[in-house]
Order: C-alpha cells, then structure tokens, then sequence
C-alpha cells in the first residue's frame, strides 16, 4: 500500500427515504435531533459496510417534522487491517464523511419558502459509545432491501 492510497473509499451514497411534515406552527428553540447509526458487513466480503444514518428532527408541539435516510456503501483497503482500526475507520470515518451530505440536505430542504431553516450542528463523532451504534451481518432481514 502507497502513502496516499486511501484506506477508507466511499463507493456510493444516497438518501433513500424522506418524509417532511410542516404545519406553519414552527418554533425554531423547540427542535430536537435525533441519529441512529446501523452498519450493515457483507457477509461474504468482511471490508464492504453498508452505513444506514436515520436522522429525525422534530419540534415539541409535533407540528414540524423531518426524517431522512442516508445510505452509504464503502471499502475498506487494505483487507488485513487489525479488527480495532477497521472498526475505528467503520464507525467514525464513514460517519465523517457522510454528515457533510445529511447537513447540506437538511439545510435545502428547510431553506425553502415559508420554512425557518435548519442548520444542523457538526456532531461530535468521538462522543458516540458502543449503544449509539447497531452492527447488523448482511444476511440479516433488517438489511435494506435496495443496494
């Protein structure tokens, strides 16, 4: 492996579900984030993960909600990485390049006439802990049916 050949390569990313409800009764000091982070192993390839990042953002009367679905498809290289760094890389790295792509989504989506827009914070990556985070075998009827 080269100095600059990447360890982490993202083959593909979408958002693959949106649901957007507004009522017009918004308050934008009311709105609570929430992610869910899934990581999908090929069963028959250890290095391709599939990153499933569920965000919804809601206020608390219920009369604004947003939830999105990205989908992130990558590879790790080389393939004998020792266990703890390719976990490192699957967890953190992925997630670091994805949430780039989920705040600017959000951001369009919100920028919009009528709408009081959402700047989501960048997320502090570091600060997740082993509960935040669902490993799921490829094999697995919770693995998304599409990619």
């Amino acid at each position: 492996m080269k100095k600059n050949d990447n360890v982490l390569i993202m083959k593909d990313l979408y958002f693959s579900k949106l649901n957007f409800e507004n009522k017009r009764d918004m308050n934008p000091s009311k709105i609570d984030v929430k992610h869910k982070f899934s990581y999908f192993i090929e069963k028959n390839d250890e290095n391709i993960i599939n990153v499933v990042v569920d965000t919804v953002i809601s206020n608390t009367n219920r009369t604004f909600k947003l939830e999105l679905e990205t989908k992130g498809i990558f590879e790790i290289n080389p393939k004998n990485l020792d266990t703890v760094t390719k976990k490192f890389i699957m967890t953190k790295n992925t997630l670091a390049i994805m949430f780039p792509f989920i705040r600017s989504e959000i951001s369009i989506l919100t920028t919009q006439p009528g709408m009081i827009p959402i700047l989501l914070q960048p997320i502090n990556l570091n600060s997740l802990e082993e509960k935040d985070i669902k490993f799921i075998e490829k094999d697995s009827d919770e693995v998304p049916k599409d990619k």
